[in-house]
């Protein structure tokens, strides 16, 4: 398990801040809530159909056999042995002749597999459906951050102490990669079924942590939950967990000052800042308010 931040921060909309914070509560989202078009849905369909399993089984297969190097796979997987004599026999000159070789044998083996790669991707379907979740930031200093989940900085932030005895123990960093998650992906169940793994990696959680590579420096983690777990859309906090408040460098002073007042009579303890341009440069200080 990860371990967690000293703190961890959480965006939205002014008004929707001072919900929060009325409510102590956070309001858990569904996948397709965090509007992210690279992050597979309970809705979301295979990428791949069994026609494009097939023709892609052939193409590896064609490469193992009339490919400089030996493939690495199980030595003593069936079709691993089939495609060491092949290559020992020199018996094939192009992908066509391959092909026509497989037609007996291939069909059932990868209509066996695509139905596996089928199941998981149903079982991804209800993992997805069944969890709720709630972005988090270590990095709320970011201008791209505020930017993009700041409303332009016209938002606020709360930064949260993260006691491990809190909702903060359903939290796990995303994974950072530059190519986005699928629920299921062809070449692993192609790998599987050829002999070339051993194992297929099916974990939807992973999945469901998934982001984009070029938002790395967010550092974003998330708090995930399943339906069973929770009594409402709403993940309840104590009051004493906010540390302090950020609000967006484009808020207008009368709202600083109206939102700061009120955060002093919910909780005096409340520091409240706001963001403020340096200089010469790109980039904020936060600048401590007042009523």
């Amino acid at each position: 398990m990860s371990i967690l931040p000293a703190t961890l921060t959480y965006f939205g909309s002014l008004q929707h801040i001072n919900q929060v914070i009325n409510k102590t509560a956070i309001p858990l989202k569904e996948a397709h809530q965090l509007a992210d078009p690279f992050l597979p849905d309970h809705t979301s369909e295979m990428e791949f159909t069994i026609e494009d399993f097939f023709e892609e089984a052939v193409k590896y297969i064609a490469h193992s056999i009339l490919g400089r190097s030996a493939p690495r796979g199980q030595p003593n997987h069936p079709l691993q042995k089939a495609i060491m004599r092949w290559r020992l026999e020199d018996r094939f000159k192009d992908e066509s002749e391959i092909r026509e070789a497989l037609q007996g044998l291939l069909p059932a083996m990868v209509e066996k597999a695509f139905n596996e790669a089928r199941e998981h991707h149903e079982l991804w379907a209800t993992f997805v459906e069944r969890k709720r979740l709630i972005p988090f930031y270590e990095k709320y200093q970011k201008l791209e951050l505020w930017l993009q989940e700041g409303q332009h900085h016209r938002g606020a932030a709360i930064k949260f102490k993260c006691d491990e005895d809190s909702i903060f123990e359903y939290c796990h960093p995303v994974s950072y990669s530059k190519i986005p998650a699928k629920t299921v992906d062809l070449r692993g169940y192609i790998d599987h079924m050829t002999g070339n793994a051993q194992e297929i990696e099916f974990d939807p959680q992973k999945t469901i942590l998934a982001q984009n590579y070029a938002m790395r420096e967010f550092k974003e983690w998330r708090l995930l939950v399943d339906i069973s777990q929770v009594d409402d859309t709403f993940i309840e906090f104590p009051i004493d967990q906010i540390q302090s408040v950020y609000i967006g460098a484009l808020v207008s002073a009368d709202n600083v000052a109206q939102f700061t007042k009120h955060l002093e009579k919910v909780s005096p303890k409340i520091k409240v800042f706001q963001a403020v341009c340096r200089p010469n440069e790109y980039s904020f200080e936060f600048e401590r308010t007042s009523s």
